[in-house]
């Protein structure tokens, strides 16, 4: 039964992937080839849906369709609330502060920071949605 958990993540981080490759394609990298946009979006940050709000939400979703209420799914709640909070509110906010830093360095002629880029909360909500369909689907089958 184990698998199952492996599957449903593996299947998650394919579906999720596939949703990010068709927000990018939509949202203006038309003129880029497909295997370009694959590298950025295995490369890269941020995006629609969030893949990290994706993959806890189905491995907390995938425990409890496994071992029920108990203390693995206790353990992995926690971890998903830590990685979804971490995702959308601190790594957001490092990305505008290094856009701001950026602003400041350009006018005192500095070298940049690298901006990494966080989630917005429809990102993230989208992905832990996501997560939790495709591992019910995947134990419902």
């Amino acid at each position: 039964m184990i698998e199952r958990i492996v599957i449903t993540l593996l299947l998650t981080w394919v579906i999720t992937l596939l949703g990010k490759i068709v927000t990018t394609i939509h949202h203006g990298m038309k003129n880029r080839s497909f295997p370009k946009i694959v590298l950025i979006e295995l490369l890269t940050t941020g995006g629609m849906p969030s893949m990290h709000a994706s993959l806890v939400s189905s491995l907390t979703f995938a425990v409890f369709y496994y071992d029920g209420f108990g203390n693995l799914l206790v353990v992995t709640f926690i971890f998903a609330l830590i990685v979804l909070v971490d995702s959308f509110r601190m790594r957001k906010s490092v990305g505008d502060q290094a856009v701001l830093l950026n602003k400041l360095a350009e006018k005192a002629k500095l070298k940049p920071v690298s901006v990494v880029p966080g989630h917005t909360f429809l990102e993230v909500f989208v992905g832990g949605v996501l997560g939790a369909l495709i591992a019910t689907i995947v134990w419902l089958l």
